[in-house]
């Protein structure tokens, strides 16, 4: 009898460390649960979230309410939530999302437009605004954004975050205004190096502006 335990117990260890297959046999060793099918899908808990900082919907198996969870929760939110004023960026969208240190963070996809402003520069509109070394008429704007996302001359005492540098050919490159009584010729090339010309006569006295977006691929 004891050597029936003892081997019972043994092979009840054996399962609680042992992969998971579900719809096969012969789990990959690699992973903790493998799923094999060639015509079905995963449904994942669909959750109606309130926004980004939502602590409430979810609760323990008792529906106690939870005060953190871990990272890396994923749920589909279902919900379109509608704040408005400054605690606007704190809305919610269909989709998936994931739980990161105090918040839901959305997973993006193709459809998910990402893109971001240029960062602030004078363009010059004449050869005495240029700094030694530069040409007049040609900015290479990679260059200047990687440089500013890399060094920011001020942050927050307790920003842990990092801003993100993208390869030159992970970007595209669109200029959304300039003044046309002032610029002629703009050209952006694959590199983000912006070209431009200013129009003779043009009533500018120091440097003009433009839109310059930045949209990830």
């Amino acid at each position: 009898m004891k050597k029936l335990f003892t081997t019972a117990f043994l092979l009840s260890l054996t399962s609680l460390f042992a992969q998971v297959g579900i719809n096969t046999n012969t789990p990959k060793q690699y992973t903790l649960l493998d799923v094999d099918s060639t015509d079905k899908g995963i449904l994942i808990p669909r959750v109606a979230l309130t926004n980004i900082f939502d602590r409430s919907t979810l609760t323990n198996v008792d529906n106690s309410s939870i005060s953190n969870y871990e990272n890396s929760l994923l749920l589909y939110n279902t919900n379109t939530s509608n704040i408005l004023g400054v605690n606007e960026y704190t809305n919610v969208t269909p989709g998936y999302y994931y739980w990161e240190t105090d918040r839901w963070v959305r997973m993006t996809s193709t459809k998910d437009q990402q893109f971001f402003y240029m960062p602030s520069i004078i363009i010059p509109t004449s050869a005495d605004q240029v700094n030694p070394g530069n040409t007049f008429g040609t900015i290479d704007l990679y260059s200047i954004y990687k440089s500013q996302f890399t060094n920011a001359m001020v942050k927050n005492p307790t920003a842990s975050t990092t801003l993100p540098i993208y390869k030159v050919n992970q970007l595209d490159y669109y200029i959304t205004w300039y003044d046309e009584s002032v610029f002629t010729n703009v050209r952006v090339s694959n590199n983000g190096v912006l070209t431009y010309q200013i129009k003779e006569n043009a009533d500018v006295f120091i440097g003009s502006f433009m839109n310059i977006i930045f949209a990830v691929k």
